[in-house]
């Protein structure tokens, strides 16, 4: 065709552009595959460098009761949701079974298991609520707590520190990681 001078001139600067910088990736990702794997040593060390890559951080086994409020429910809805949360906390404080209310009263998946939410690490859970949980003794149930879903009561159950994981156990993420840092 008469145009093909045309496209060529457009077309071909392009595609020679994207076939180089196609090649320097390559290149680059070739590089990066042979870097050598960590020596023992490095990995050593790389473990006592960077020891927080290698702490299991801190879990607290939380209990939920969660009135549902949808976000969009007039502030009456929210009043009501926490007056049944003043009463529901009265009640628990008086010796009422948790786990009894939460299967009756919450909307939380947790419901079906007493409101047992299981282990959660630091940081899975909003600020609001890690807030609140950060100030608990175990055991201790916190007062209603408005979030973004509705009313919430927590108790705390547990409390797992934060935990160096031994050399041993994690030796093989330290020698990727250190690989993974060379290869940079």
């Amino acid at each position: 065709s008469e145009k093909w001078p045309e496209y060529k001139a457009r077309f071909i600067p392009r595609l020679k552009e994207q076939l180089e910088k196609k090649n320097i990736v390559m290149q680059l990702e070739e590089d990066v595959s042979k870097t050598p794997a960590a020596s023992e040593e490095d990995s050593r060390k790389y473990y006592h460098e960077n020891k927080e890559k290698f702490t299991s951080p801190e879990q607290l086994r939380v209990s939920v009761i969660l009135l549902q409020v949808m976000p969009s429910s007039p502030v009456s809805a929210w009043d009501e949701a926490m007056d049944e949360g003043r009463n529901i906390y009265r009640n628990l404080q008086s010796g009422a079974d948790f786990g009894e209310l939460a299967k009756l009263h919450s909307a939380d998946a947790s419901a079906k298991n007493g409101g047992d939410m299981g282990y959660l690490h630091k940081g899975m859970l909003a600020k609001k609520i890690q807030d609140v949980l950060d100030k608990m003794k175990l055991g201790e149930l916190s007062k209603p707590v408005e979030l973004l879903r509705g009313i919430a009561i927590f108790r705390l159950e547990d409390r797992k520190k934060s935990v160096l994981n031994p050399y041993e156990k994690v030796k093989d993420r330290a020698g990727r990681l250190w690989q993974r840092e060379q290869a940079e």
